[in-house]
């Protein structure tokens, strides 16, 4: 891409340039506040969209120029124009992704190195793709089917790969150990050979040792029903005498109630005369002395009045005001009465049971318990001896298989752990990583090697494998600000070729001695005379506009925000 015109209208700084670029280099130079770094920031955002002093669209009105209220920048290329309008904020851009390196030095030096790698591999082509990684680790000897279960597990990147494949290595191990008894090493896995059991065990002892566990074991099935039946019988003897004991102590109660009965019912009959005494005197009627003679006068049921002593008036000798009393009385005799009879049914019906119980002889079943639990106690001795011996030949027995199959299993175990550490071996940074970094950083390598030699008296700038930025040895970020300066602008100036972009914008050229200005110039003139498509903006304060220049630097001297002068460079 070559910048072919610039037009800027009040864009921050900048009130007007309308110039045509013309030259391979561009010197853009001025005082402080001439509108430098103004012109810095429309050649951006025309080109990539971004502005560099606002990050939110509501301030975009701020990068107006003050006193106006419509800015515009235009940036006619070589493959079509871009622009920006404010305040409406839109243009058309470039959708170059590399763009934003070339024309930002700063860029690629703040970036981290997982994110310069990155970067790398894009700009070359160089991918770390699932076939690539297969026909390595193919190549290398690695198992097929360890092979398919890594592939996955490279989308979380080679480190957690080779993470995966260790762990399944030491899994490996342990299960070799687990055969041999010994701890893996590559030599003792290739040349290991198990201990060999003598001879078989004999399966005809294993056999006869099974019938006499068997058989062990049913007599104790036998004895166990026998035992379990006389608990049965024992369990019905005790509850038949815990039923006797409830019986007699029911039927030792009849007497009692017997006896209770005939003085409750002597009771109640006391009351019951007590009642109808009471109710026959509440029954007389009340007197009342006849206000025209002595006669006693009662009224009839008939409302009649009657001469009282006609008739019998004499009340019964009791306290009419119990009557009430005595009517409970009688109710709570009644109740207890009817009680009486229930229990003296209970008890008789107790004591014709008690007459017919027969109790079971407990002392024989006792007696036979004793013989079983003796004979279980002497088969059990035997069952436990009898097991441990089958236990004994089993266990022979499986030592001697385990012997003779020891071998190819501790060999596929083996194999496995091999095939894991080929695969963790590869996917560590030294190995494909660092072949697929190699071939990424080739191209750029070399660029950056002719442009350190374009320009001895600088430090040689290298990028290692780590994405380390050095210059001469020494870590970038232990450079003075116009070493970093000239770091940053040669590793540009590569990135700017290697990506086919071929444009660079170099900001505050100024950072530079006046030596060191030149030495950059004369860098520039041979780069875009070795390669024609590249060009360079530069930008930088100067006391006075620059002046015999290489015809190949074109110049423009900003003042106030305009451009005051255009000039081509004379031959040095």
């Amino acid at each position: 891409m070559n910048i072919t015109h610039l037009t800027v209208k009040n864009f921050q700084g900048l009130a007007n340039l309308d110039t045509a670029v013309n030259a391979p280099i561009l010197f853009v130079a001025g005082g402080n506040g001439a509108g430098k770094s103004s012109l810095r920031d429309a050649i951006r955002i025309a080109l990539t969209g971004a502005p560099s002093r606002v990050s939110l669209k509501k301030d975009y009105d701020a990068m107006i120029k003050d006193g106006t209220k419509k800015s515009s920048v235009t940036v006619a290329t070589d493959v079509g124009n871009f622009d920006f309008t404010l305040p409406a904020g839109k243009g058309l851009h470039s959708d170059l992704s590399f763009l934003p390196l070339c024309i930002d030095a700063t860029a690629f030096t703040t970036m981290k190195a997982d994110e310069r790698r990155k970067l790398l591999f894009e700009l070359t082509g160089a991918t770390a793709s699932a076939k690539r990684v297969e026909t390595d680790l193919t190549k290398l000897g690695a198992q097929p089917g360890h092979i398919q279960l890594i592939l996955p597990l490279l989308k979380a990147g080679f480190a957690a790969a080779e993470k995966s494949a260790r762990e399944r290595a030491t899994e490996a191990k342990g299960a070799w150990r687990a055969i041999t008894g010994e701890t893996w090493g590559s030599n003792k896995g290739d040349t290991w050979e198990p201990t060999v059991a003598e001879q078989p065990v004999d399966e005809a002892a294993i056999s006869a040792c099974s019938e006499k566990v068997q058989s062990n074991n049913a007599a104790l099935n036998q004895l166990n029903q026998q035992r379990g039946t006389l608990m049965a019988q024992l369990n019905s003897a005790n509850t038949q005498a815990q039923q006797r004991a409830t019986l007699q102590e029911t039927a030792g109660k009849l007497e009692r109630a017997r006896q209770k009965n005939v003085v409750d019912q002597k009771s109640l009959q006391e009351v019951q005369a007590q009642i109808e005494l009471a109710e026959q005197a509440a029954s007389i009627p009340q007197t009342l002395a006849c206000p025209c003679c002595e006669a006693v006068l009662f009224l009839t049921p008939e409302g009649v009045l009657a001469d009282a002593g006609h008739f019998d008036m004499s009340a019964p000798d009791v306290d009419t005001s119990k009557l009430e009393q005595f009517r409970q009385s009688e109710a709570m005799l009644q109740r207890a009465i009817a009680n009486n009879e229930r229990d003296i049914v209970l008890a008789e019906n107790a004591t014709n049971q008690l007459a017919s119980f027969t109790e079971l002889n407990t002392a024989n079943i006792q007696e036979e318990l004793e013989a079983i639990d003796a004979d279980l106690l002497r088969l059990n001795d035997v069952r436990q001896q009898l097991q441990a011996d089958l236990n004994n030949l089993h266990t022979a027995k499986q030592a001697y298989e385990n012997s003779m199959s020891a071998k190819p299993k501790a060999d596929a175990h083996h194999a496995e752990i091999t095939s894991w550490l080929v695969i963790a071996e590869a996917l560590s940074p030294s190995g494909i990583p660092a072949n697929i970094l190699a071939q990424a950083m080739g191209p750029f390598n070399v660029l950056l090697q002719n442009i350190n030699s374009l320009v001895p008296e600088w430090r040689p700038v290298q990028l290692t494998e780590d994405m380390e930025i050095l210059a001469a040895s020494r870590p970038f970020g232990l450079l003075s600000e116009s070493e970093q300066w000239r770091v940053q602008t040669m590793l540009t100036l590569a990135l700017a070729q290697l990506s086919g972009i071929n444009l660079v914008v170099l900001d505050r050229v100024d950072v530079l001695e006046p030596a060191a200005r030149i030495e950059l110039v004369n860098l520039l003139c041979d780069l875009t005379d070795q390669n024609l498509n590249l060009q360079i903006i530069m930008l930088g304060t100067l006391a006075k506009a620059p002046s015999g220049m290489p015809e190949t630097v074109q110049c423009i001297w900003l003042a106030g925000g305009e451009s005051v002068s255009v000039q081509q460079g004379k031959a040095a």
